[in-house]
């Protein structure tokens, strides 16, 4: 399991899968919604989107809930993030910006 906590070169987090299929982009910093907004050593809210299928646990921030694996999520929670990728098995491979809670769940 390699799970990357840093930006590629064109400043993008690589697409987060998890362990049941599910997948979904988490990401955080200048021109993000995310908390803080610029670069940081950990997140205490980021943006996700296009997650690979619907999960109600994340639809409260959803930009459209009528198309909720064609939107971005708008700070999100580190902690329902965390729990997001937990109640998916755990991460198998992509990447996730540090978040402000502990460490990221493993399978």
């Amino acid at each position: 399991m390699t799970i990357s906590q840093s930006p590629t070169e064109g400043g993008f987090y690589e697409r987060l899968h998890c362990a049941s299929g599910f997948s979904i982009s988490i990401q955080a910093g200048d021109g993000h919604y995310s908390t803080p907004r610029g670069p940081s050593a950990l997140y205490e809210a980021v943006e996700l989107g296009f997650p690979s299928e619907v999960d109600s646990s994340i639809l409260a921030w959803a930009e459209d809930r009528e198309n909720p694996t064609s939107t971005v999520y708008m700070y999100v929670p580190a902690q329902v993030v965390l729990d997001l990728i937990k109640s998916h098995g755990g991460p198998v491979s992509g990447g996730c910006p540090p978040l402000a809670s502990p460490v990221l769940p493993s399978r």
